[in-house]
């Protein structure tokens, strides 16, 4: 199943990454890396990890370095010609990240709608991740009115909707019940049976990955300011 037009995602590529605040704090420097389809990324360290996530992302921009995808550096190209790979890419917040003012279902719809992919699509991506994540009792409340856990399980579903080749999730299972796990490795089993899915994660995240190829890089033990070529 296609959901809305997306280039096809062969490599990621971290090449010299670092990223420094005005104040001299480095959250991590000189990480370079190379990710496969298929690969599964483990990102220890919680704060590190979450900036890094975002710089894959393009949602935050490096100090120095580059994000590769298929060759091409993301932060140099403009909107349009990141949309087609940004499509391609599930980012899940530790927190945050839905609209207040939007129902849960309303929530998990708003990337069909801003990419202009078929409804009946919509509804049967959105129907799904209802039911796995047990949010269909929510679906018709707003955000302040659900409990924590299932807010953060909405934002997750919303990335999960549109079925990316790529999926960044910043401390997905923390707070998580172990049928909301469950629910979280069966997302991850069906699509992996359908395409080799890139799989970066942060946090302490043992009991999510389905045994498969795992690697684990560790920022953990090292203050911010003293990051130093975490990854070789």
């Amino acid at each position: 199943m296609k959901l809305g037009e997306r280039h096809d995602i062969k490599e990621i590529e971290l090449d010299s990454l670092t990223l420094r605040e005005s104040d001299g704090t480095t959250w991590f420097e000189d990480v370079s890396l190379k990710i496969k389809p298929g690969e599964s990324i483990w990102f220890k360290g919680e704060l590190a990890a979450s900036h890094l996530l975002k710089v894959i992302s393009g949602l935050a921009h490096p100090t120095s370095g580059r994000v590769l995808v298929n060759g091409e550096d993301i932060h140099k190209m403009d909107f349009e010609e990141f949309l087609p790979y940004r499509m391609n890419m599930g980012y899940t917040f530790n927190l945050g990240g839905i609209l207040n003012n939007r129902t849960i279902k309303e929530n998990l719809l708003l990337p069909f709608l801003y990419h202009e992919v078929s409804m009946d699509l919509a509804q049967q991506e959105v129907q799904h991740i209802l039911e796995i994540f047990d949010l269909a009792k929510y679906q018709n409340y707003r955000p302040a009115g659900v409990p924590g856990v299932f807010r953060k399980l909405c934002c997750i579903g919303r990335a999960l909707a549109m079925r990316p080749q790529v999926l960044l999730m910043d401390d997905p299972t923390s707070s998580m019940k172990s049928f909301m796990v469950e629910g979280l490795k069966e997302w991850v089993i069906e699509r992996r049976k359908e395409y080799p899915l890139f799989l970066l994660v942060s946090s302490d995240i043992d009991d999510l990955f389905v045994a498969e190829r795992v690697k684990m890089i560790s920022f953990d033990h090292m203050v911010a300011s003293d990051l130093k070529k975490a990854v070789g």
